[in-house]
């Protein structure tokens, strides 16, 4: 396999791991709970801007 196909393999991989991480936050922890692994934190933040924070509030 070429460069490329390894890169979109790994790619595909991480958006993956990066949605259901998403989904299983939304269905297991509440709004400002979090979570502990070792050094890392995970918090369940919710926002209705963009990317930092850009249009927040002018959500349909």
């Amino acid at each position: 396999m070429g460069v490329a196909m390894w890169f979109c393999m790994i790619a595909m991989v991480v958006i993956l791991i990066d949605q259901v991480s998403k989904i299983w936050i939304r269905m297991n922890l509440d709004i400002g709970d979090s979570l502990f692994f070792g050094r890392w934190e995970i918090t369940h933040y919710e926002y209705s801007g963009m990317a930092f924070s850009l249009f927040q509030g002018y959500s349909g």
